[in-house]
């Protein structure tokens, strides 16, 4: 199904939506179906949780590295917690603007969930 509900029942189809898509600055997306023959049924093997954790755990002690981020680790510390209040800041403000008022507490008189 494509976002106007409609189903993408043959490539010409998905291939006319994509190329009708526009951007609000402008440029219109491309699109064009390859016409070679490709496997079927293959699969990338997938990582573990824990691969993906050492992975994730690995990507992130490189992008600390001090050569990269110009600073100490106490100092790359300590500037991450001032962006983690500010980032928690701006994420009650974004959640005050959705409730569209401030939060109200639950006094448990409300129905039960179940």
């Amino acid at each position: 199904m494509n976002w106007r509900g409609r189903p993408l029942s043959s490539h010409e189809i998905a291939l006319n939506t994509t190329i009708a898509t526009t951007t609000r600055t402008g440029p219109h997306v491309g699109a064009a179906l390859g016409e070679g023959s490709y496997p079927t049924g293959t699969t990338a093997p997938a990582l573990r949780a824990d691969e993906r954790a050492k992975a994730r755990a690995g990507n992130l002690q490189m992008l600390a590295d001090p050569r990269l981020t110009g600073m100490s680790p106490d100092e790359l510390e300590s500037l991450r917690a001032q962006l983690a209040a500010a980032q928690a800041a701006a994420a009650e403000q974004h959640r005050y603007v959705l409730r569209k008022g401030r939060r109200v507490a639950i006094t448990g008189r409300s129905r039960p969930l179940l």
